[in-house]
């Protein structure tokens, strides 16, 4: 099979709101450059994978691109764009009118920017359609520690498959693809400098060696560098970084290569209850008592405290989404996607997935997740999230309970795809023979 890539920056301006963060901040400069990655994989149908280094893929971006690519031949179903999630890049892309709570992370909506990086997208895809180019594969699955851990509990790591996909092409321009689960924070709210966060140093560290490092985002819902990272610097996005580059490149020692002649990709919906609307009243009491538990804190571990301090920031958007039930549906959509390359299924959804329902989903069926894909659903968080009253719990659009009641779901799918395979696999065999 061959294929093609192809890249873009997105320029960000000086003094540009950035996306990520409450309050909003506006850019100072630019660190390292967010991109625009595309794979195309030359199959029947032609499947388009795009990363993008931005905070979420919205459905009303996720349309611009669809309408930029359609003319094209591309249909919506052959195609993934998914986001990074990194807090440090373009603002203005966050549908304030669907959810007004929006612009506290990204500012007012720019329709000139939607356009834009749907334009970049575009231009991705067709120099892509010139690249392509027959490719060898090889795939690879560890377990990586040292970058992020659950970040409500220091002592649990959480979801830490890290998985590799390497993409040689006949002029030897290697691709790199890995999927590992936490949130690109290592950069606070208090920086403004323009940055893809710790996967923009690895594609820094990377870049003599692949041509393209593309970065999937996994089930990190509640996974990020909150226990891990010594401080919230530039020098530690390169340290994590460099870090991770090195496993990724020493796990692929021992693996090889072979031909690339399989992909497939379908989509299915998995309806959900919705978040009921909680009062103005109670939302204000819930706040109050958090806010006189941080009060009363006085001894007790630096991760209490932090947790604390995150359940206050909880109940306070809960108030504010008590304001606004224009925000609140008692049904929910899930949008998924399960891309097999070469006999490997990969699960996309439109999720901030806790990493113990992507345990539980791992632990059944041999898959990887990506979230931030086609859309976003936001914190999909687990029954427990929801008893200790987790920040994510508190934005969360789902009813509780939800969380496990996709795994079941998605396990019963997921059986019924597999039997899909395997038949497919076999009529493959029967016709070369």
């Amino acid at each position: 099979m061959k294929v093609g890539i192809g890249t873009r920056p997105i320029e960000v301006a000086k003094n540009s709101i950035l996306a990520g963060y409450a309050p909003i901040r506006r850019a100072s400069g630019v660190h390292d450059l967010p991109w625009i990655r595309v794979i195309v994989f030359d199959a029947t149908p032609q499947i388009v994978l795009v990363q993008m280094d931005i905070l979420i893929v919205e459905t009303i971006l996720w349309e611009r691109i669809v309408e930029q690519l359609e003319p094209f031949g591309f249909e919506r179903q052959h195609l993934l764009i998914s986001a990074t999630h990194t807090h440090s890049s373009i603002g203005g892309i966050l549908d304030t009118q669907k959810q007004p709570l929006s612009a506290l992370l990204a500012g007012p909506l720019e329709e000139e920017t939607l356009d834009k990086l749907a334009q970049l997208v575009k231009t991705c895809v067709l120099e892509a359609l010139q690249d392509l180019k027959e490719t060898q594969i090889r795939f690879v699955e560890t377990r990586y520690g040292e970058l992020g851990s659950q970040r409500n509990d220091p002592d649990c790591p959480g979801d830490q498959q890290l998985a590799i996909i390497e993409l040689l092409r006949l002029d030897q321009s290697a691709i790199l693809i890995y999927n590992l689960a936490c949130h690109p924070t290592v950069l606070d709210r208090f920086n403004t400098w323009v940055s893809a966060d710790f996967c923009g140093a690895v594609q820094e560290a990377l870049k003599d060696r692949y041509r393209m490092v593309v970065f999937l985002n996994g089930s990190c819902g509640d996974m990020s560098t909150r226990f891990t990272r010594r401080n919230s610097s530039f020098e530690e996005t390169e340290r994590l970084g460099k870090a991770l580059a090195k496993t990724l490149t020493q796990s692929l020692k021992n693996s090889s290569f072979q031909s690339l002649d399989q992909i497939e990709l379908s989509s299915f919906t998995i309806q959900l209850k919705g978040k009921p609307l909680i009062s103005k009243t109670l939302a204000q009491s819930q706040l109050e008592k958090v806010k006189a538990e941080l009060s009363a804190w006085k001894t007790g571990s630096e991760g209490e405290r932090k947790k604390l301090q995150e359940k206050q920031r909880g109940a306070e958007l809960t108030l504010l989404q008590a304001e606004h039930p224009q925000s609140f549906s008692d049904r929910v959509s899930v949008n998924c996607s399960l891309l097999v390359l070469q006999g490997k299924p990969i699960l996309f959804t439109p999720l901030e997935l806790y990493s113990s329902l992507s345990l539980q989903i791992k632990a059944a069926f041999p898959i990887w997740t990506v979230g931030y894909t086609n859309g976003h659903l936001g914190y999909m968080p687990d029954q427990a999230g929801y008893q200790n009253q987790d920040y994510e719990a508190a934005l969360s659009s789902f009813a509780e309970n939800e969380g496990e009641r996709f795994v079941e779901k998605l396990l019963q799918r997921l059986k019924e795809q597999r039997s899909i395979q395997l038949i497919s696999a076999c009529q493959r065999e029967l016709n070369r023979v």
